[in-house]
């Protein structure tokens, strides 16, 4: 009997372009590719697990796309970040809904950063909310996440995308999203928190061009004009067929991998 490979799929990060996962995911439902095992960083963890937990990409956009910026302004009087993410994490209950990993019907883990050590840390069990705020703890933006004596922030510091998760999770074939395959700085920031994202956004696309790429398919949506920090509906639509129309284009190259290792494996 012939053997079906476990399909993987890694998002990364990329703030307001994550519509584009959207879009991709349901590219590869429309073309008869399920997804078994996922991770994400960022927004790409609150795609991922929203997936995870049995959400249709179709169903998640709609409860998204009339996000706004203001939607998730919520000013911290602290000093270690403009916004405290009370806001944030409101929002991620609404979409992925208040639960477990213990709740993922899809294999699921996501990825921050412990400001002490410098290292990733992957989380795979406990809360999905309280997993997805550290993972788009976005430093100088939010305020980062005390826990187990880490300082936790956005995992796009250190693994914007983690495809390199995939393989112990049991995929044999690796998709990855990847949002950051470009960079653009369209007229200068006007506010601290647009320079902060712009440096963020800077220092992840040079660390995507220094990183090992564990992925058998990266899909690259092209998203000019959308701006990452910028939440609003017409965006949404604009970065979500970004993602379709990417994915479409490689679903050639993925059903020819899928195919090969069926054939090899029969």
């Amino acid at each position: 009997m012939k053997n079906k490979p476990k399909i993987g799929l890694a998002l990364s990060g990329g703030g307001a372009l994550g519509f584009a996962h959207l879009g991709a995911i349901q590219a590869l439902m429309d073309n008869g590719i399920n997804i078994d095992c996922v991770t994400g960083t960022s927004i790409g963890a609150i795609v991922g697990a929203a997936i995870s937990v049995g959400k249709l990409p179709i169903e998640v956009f709609n409860s998204a796309k009339n996000i706004k910026t203001i939607n998730i302004i919520d000013v911290n009087f602290k000093t270690n970040g403009l916004l405290s993410g009370k806001s944030a994490t409101k929002l991620i209950k609404e979409i992925v809904g208040d639960v477990n990993f213990t709740d993922c019907k899809i294999p699921f883990k996501c990825v921050a950063t412990d400001l002490k050590s410098g290292e990733a840390v992957v989380f795979d069990s406990g809360s999905l909310v309280e997993a997805i705020r550290a993972s788009i703890g976005v430093p100088g933006i939010f305020s980062p996440i005390g826990k187990n004596e880490k300082i936790l922030v956005d995992g796009g510091l250190v693994n914007n995308l983690p495809d390199n998760l995939l393989k112990d999770m049991g995929a044999d074939i690796i998709i990855s999203v990847d949002l950051i395959n470009d960079y653009v700085m369209e007229g200068a920031p006007r506010f601290i928190t647009q320079t902060l994202v712009y440096a963020f956004l800077l220092q992840q696309y040079e660390c995507n061009k220094l990183r090992k790429n564990k992925s058998d398919i990266v899909i690259k949506p092209k998203q000019r004009g959308v701006k990452q920090w910028s939440f609003n509906p017409k965006m949404a639509e604009i970065s979500y067929n970004a993602g379709y129309d990417a994915t479409i284009k490689q679903i050639k190259r993925i059903k020819n991998k899928i195919d090969k290792f069926i054939n090899e494996s029969a």
